[in-house]
């Protein structure tokens, strides 16, 4: 699972793709489920960012309180989920990252750990959006998931899917075969990623429900 995570280099991913930055993105370092958050995807033909609402809603959702169980899709039942199935035939997106959390130790006194790159500056977490038109027009991510590898595994059994680097593009293409994009959604091995205790008191605190913007 993952269910908080950073974004302290609005460069990161942006700027290999070729992307600009949305005026006034800026690093944030405990983004939370309901949030905007910066996410990039194609678009006729070009590769944009946009802030989408953390927490994915399906079309046919009766209201937008599905994304709150919907912020996290596991890779190995895309297919299966009719929440998340079409979306992986035409829909998939990147979220640029610089690190996710995980929380180890007893309910109450957890301690949280940044997960981070000690190769590069940030990575790409594999995602799905959707568009919602409900009353306001939501345009929502979920992050896929994969089993963790040895290292993210001392703190839980999941973690997000990063990747490739040079499968960047790939990925967002929708040319891309349903079967070689889900090839992609792998446990990590090439980030060289790192364990770093983190300041719990900044991390303290519900989710809150952030502004939504009509996007579509």
């Amino acid at each position: 699972m993952c269910a908080r995570y950073a974004f302290r280099k609005v460069s990161v991913v942006l700027d290999d793709l070729g992307v600009a930055p949305l005026p006034g993105l800026e690093p944030r370092d405990n983004i939370l489920p309901r949030q905007n958050v910066p996410v990039i995807l194609a678009s006729d033909g070009e590769l944009i960012v946009q802030e989408l609402r953390w927490g994915l809603i399906p079309p046919w959702a009766k209201d937008e309180s599905f994304g709150d169980k919907a912020i996290n899709a596991r890779s190995e039942s895309l297919r299966d989920k009719p929440s998340f199935r079409q979306a992986l035939a035409r829909k998939r997106c990147i979220i640029p990252a610089t690190g996710f959390y995980e929380w180890k130790g007893q309910k109450g006194n957890k301690q949280p750990f940044l997960i981070s790159s000690g190769l590069y500056d940030g990575f790409a977490m594999a995602g799905l959006y959707e568009d919602w038109v409900g009353s306001s027009g939501i345009r929502s991510t979920a992050i896929i998931t994969v089993p963790a590898n040895e290292t993210v595994s001392t703190l839980h059994n999941r973690m997000p899917a990063l990747l490739p680097r040079n499968r960047w593009r790939d990925w967002l293409s929708p040319d891309l075969p349903q079967a070689e994009a889900l090839s992609l959604l792998i446990p990590d091995e090439d980030h060289d990623l790192r364990l770093m205790p983190h300041n719990r008191e900044l991390l303290l605190g519900s989710p809150q429900k952030s502004e939504q913007r009509g996007l579509f």
